[in-house]
């Protein structure tokens, strides 16, 4: 339930922030009728009556798209694949990594493969060789990353047939919407661009989401604001965070949450502790005190707030926490499904805040051509220059690196238990073991900070390498994932981390394994 606890929070979290890498509240939200919930360690599916319609089996799952849905296999060796709904697999789970179906098109990577464009059949549209990661698409186009040899990122996008359409410059991505797309340059500032790449308004924001119904929502000086599609500001930046909520936007003033309308002027008083959108529904979840409770588009409460954690509805329905256990109210406060499980997918979570997917990227760590003695070397310098700059990471961040990084983290890694030990940090430079079994193995790597896309958090993207002089050595990439404070704080709050995940590639080349670490308090 910790677990559960924590993902909750984040999802709460991020609604003050501007999502660069997909914007929120932009898609139109159907009513779920399978609900992914887990029973003890396996997800398994329910109806909007609480009937089981597929018998807990899988180890994440998310919700049903044009009919399908994308599931990972439990065992020693977890795979993803899709099954339909009537729980029998349509594309077979064989795959290390995939994606949710967008526009009739998924993302998917085999063992040792790069990202691979399949469609609705499971057949393959294209390859995307030289990616390291690929988000879902979007308006026709799906973003991806390349690193170049000097290790510098950068984004670009490719259409339904594999043609880059606009190549790979920019430092950071948001989605393409109604053909507008939010894109940062190597100076962390944000301006928007149109299908050909062409800048439309210029790099300006700190940062800044797609555009919807006209208005995109931006931060400069770290105030949130609004602007039209000519650039210029219809809500100043006043606020701490902004989201776009149909007729409304969701704001956070002083840490607190109220809603506003699209000419900024206050139209329910920031009250509550934390909130939820409408999302195109009469009522919206907030947090009063220490409970969850339901209010009206005037501010009224609807429903007395009484539960540990509360999500949208969804058509008729709504997810509520209940002494750790998750069940299903209706609009009058009513359980329709009494609280039972352990657990709601992720996926669902985040799509009933937005109508995104948790599943929206897969990233590959893909070799064309074995050669040990340039990874090595390749870590090697990335060490040696950070050795260079020490110090020089997360300077405004309200904790440290060390803070999420030492100590112990454990999860699973190819089906195999794993033990990562962090015990030293200078400056960019991390030292520790990890443990399989009886092998255990040390690591020594380096971290660089990137955009968590969510307030009060950071995330550290690390490379670790073990020693070497083993066949079946390689190197770690993980993003290590944690946040203080919250969305009820000022992010002064205590440090907690969350579950975080990444990928081994072994130095032949012959083997990657991905994993999911938890840290250890």
């Amino acid at each position: 339930m910790k677990k559960l606890k924590q993902t909750f929070k984040l999802m709460l979290a991020a609604i003050a922030t501007m999502l660069a890498s997909c914007g929120g509240g932009d898609k139109n939200i159907a009513s779920v009728k399978l609900i992914p919930v887990k029973m003890g360690e396996q997800f398994q599916y329910v109806d909007i009556e609480g009937k089981i319609v597929i018998n807990p089996q899988f180890k994440e799952a998310s919700i049903f798209r044009n009919g399908l849905a994308l599931v990972q296999t439990s065992g020693e060796n977890p795979k993803w694949g899709f099954i339909g709904e009537d729980g029998k697999f349509t594309i077979a789970a064989s795959y290390v990594s995939a994606t949710v179906f967008e526009e009739d098109l998924a993302w998917v990577v085999s063992e040792n493969a790069a990202p691979t464009c399949i469609n609705t059949k499971g057949e393959i549209k294209f390859i995307l060789k030289n990616a390291k990661v690929v988000h879902t698409f979007s308006d026709g186009l799906a973003g991806f990353k390349e690193v170049n040899k000097e290790g510098e990122v950068k984004w670009g996008f490719v259409d339904k047939t594999g043609k880059v359409i606009i190549n790979t410059q920019f430092a950071s991505i948001g989605t393409f919407v109604n053909g507008k797309c939010p894109v940062s340059n190597k100076e962390g500032k944000w301006g928007f661009i149109d299908k050909q790449g062409k800048i439309l308004i210029n790099y300006q924001f700190d940062n800044a989401n797609s555009f919807f119904d006209g208005f995109a929502v931006v931060k400069s000086d770290n105030k949130a604001g609004v602007i039209d599609e000519s650039g210029k500001y219809k809500i100043n930046p006043q606020f701490s965070g902004i989201q776009n909520d149909g007729n409304l936007f969701l704001i956070n003033q002083d840490n607190k949450y109220g809603w506003a309308d699209k000419e900024g002027k206050i139209i329910i008083n920031p009250q509550f502790e934390s909130a939820f959108p409408f999302t195109n529904n009469n009522l919206a979840a907030v947090q009063s005190g220490n409970s969850f409770g339901y209010i009206d588009k005037e501010g009224k409460i609807v429903i007395n707030p009484q539960f540990d954690m509360a999500l949208p509805f969804n058509g008729k329905l709504a997810v509520v926490v209940s002494s750790d256990k998750i069940g299903f109210i209706d609009n009058e406060g009513k359980y329709v499904i009494n609280p039972q499980f352990d657990g709601v997918s992720k996926d669902l979570i985040e799509y009933f805040k937005s109508g995104n997917s948790y599943y929206n990227s897969v990233s590959s760590y893909y070799v064309e051509t074995v050669d040990t003695s340039a990874i090595t070397n390749e870590i090697n310098n990335a060490v040696k220059q950070a050795e260079n700059t020490l110090g020089t990471a997360n300077q405004t961040s309200n904790f440290s690196p060390k803070d999420l990084l030492l100590g112990t983290w454990t999860g699973e890694m190819g089906g195999k238990k794993i033990t990562i030990v962090i015990n030293n940090i200078s400056g960019n430079i991390i030292t520790g073991y990890n443990q399989v079994g009886s092998n255990k193995r040390d690591l020594k790597g380096s971290f660089t900070e990137i955009d968590g896309g969510y307030p009060c958090s950071k995330t550290f993207e690390t490379t670790l390498k073990e020693p070497g002089d083993d066949k079946w050595d390689g190197v770690f990439t993980i993003n290590f994932m944690g946040f203080n404070g919250g969305a009820d704080s000022d992010c002064s709050g205590p440090f907690n981390a969350t579950e975080s995940t990444g990928v081994w590639l072994a130095n032949n080349g012959k083997s990657t394994k991905q994993l999911s670490l938890t840290k250890q308090k």
